[in-house]
């Protein structure tokens, strides 16, 4: 097995008016972890890489845009090691935001840093109707968040920990 991760999962409907916040509390959560920001994927109206870019080269662009009030279709903030090969596959720790839904992703080896109260908080920057907190197989609870289906949750070795109320 290539190893397993950790998922919390907020679903619900979207708040427009957060995303800077949401930001700052991302790394917020990443120091109280231990971690730091090292690579953004975003899609926004202005701007729409065709990959992930380094924090070091355009954390500065991504925090202009979220201070804006521009709303993003997606933004996902990870922490990579220098050796990394893949952004999913190697991360340490990633937030995703999307406008149905918030995840926490952190590796079942890196979860003695995890701080389980700042991560519940993300629950708040978006209209929350359910959650939950899983293990899937490495790289795929990543997209068990997006698809939501129990084909997908089957085909991973999906597990639940725990629903997560209101």
């Amino acid at each position: 097995m290539r190893g397993r991760e950790i998922n919390y999962t907020f679903w619900g409907e979207p708040i427009d008016t957060n995303w800077y916040e949401w930001y700052l509390a991302v790394r917020t959560l990443f120091e109280k972890c231990g971690y730091k920001i090292t690579h953004y994927a975003i899609d926004s109206e202005s701007y729409h890489p065709d990959r992930a870019v380094t924090a070091l080269r355009k954390e500065k662009a991504i925090e202009n845009i979220l201070k804006t009030r521009e709303v993003p279709k997606s933004i996902e903030c990870y922490s990579v090691p220098k050796d990394y090969i893949t952004l999913i596959g190697d991360h340490s720790l990633c937030c995703i935001r999307t406008r149905n839904f918030i995840s926490v992703i952190v590796r079942e080896n890196a979860m003695q840093h995890l701080d389980e109260s700042a991560i519940l908080e993300m629950k708040k920057y978006i209209r929350f109707e359910s959650g939950e907190v899983f293990s899937a197989d490495k790289c795929n609870s990543f997209f068990i968040s997006y698809e939501r289906t129990e084909k997908m949750k089957s085909s991973h070795h999906y597990e639940l920990i725990k629903a997560i109320e209101g």
